[in-house]
């Protein structure tokens, strides 16, 4: 998990793994320098770290010159989107983690997916079919892992939502989001249930 979170970034790696040894004890790390014993950290602290550093990643966008409250609010949509795709349905394999721009994308959506994949926020899903690493104003992208235990999410490259769905899903209230989510893709009935007219 530790290894999948840091997008293959020996940088974000190390601090991964140090911020889980600074919860070690100190005779813990004495133990483990002398190779007498395994330290064992336990499953609730490892999470805590994984998501407190997950936080912080997304919190540090905010300082991004021009962008930087927009881009947090964008990152911080499209992974509500997911984790309530996640967590809000029946129980399914289907992990919804990328998102599919087209051509109808607006100039400022274009620039903050440009920001995001820049600074590693956001990734071209690359495929043999598809080699473009930077695809010009279309294209699917994943969330960096790096976020994902902040939006209790896997870890992994999973389904594709178009990025218009994530933005009607907000507009909506709970029943439209509902909706949404079951797949119906934000058509509401034109009769309420048990309505004969």
């Amino acid at each position: 998990m530790a290894i999948r979170c840091a997008d293959s970034n020996p940088r974000q790696l190390i601090k991964i793994f140090n911020s889980l040894l600074m919860l070690l004890s100190r005779d813990q790390k004495k133990q483990l320098y002398m190779r007498r014993t395994t330290a064992a950290i336990s499953r609730e602290d490892q999470t805590r770290v994984m998501r407190a550093l997950s936080a912080t990643k997304l919190s540090q966008v905010r300082s991004y010159p021009e962008v930087g409250p927009k881009l947090h609010a964008f990152l911080t949509m499209l992974g509500e989107y997911m984790r309530a795709h996640l967590h809000a349905r029946p129980l399914t394999t289907d992990q919804v983690t990328s998102v599919e721009v087209g051509r109808i994308t607006s100039d400022e959506d274009w620039k903050l997916i440009e920001v995001a994949v820049g600074h590693g926020l956001l990734y071209p899903n690359i495929e043999a079919a598809n080699t473009d690493d930077l695809p010009n104003r279309e294209g699917t992208f994943h969330l960096a892992y790096v976020l994902a235990p902040h939006f209790l999410l896997l870890p992994r490259r999973g389904k594709v939502v178009s990025l218009g769905t994530i933005y009607r899903y907000q507009r909506l209230g709970k029943e439209g989001r509902k909706a949404i989510l079951d797949g119906q893709d934000g058509e509401l009935p034109l009769f309420n249930a048990g309505d004969n007219r």
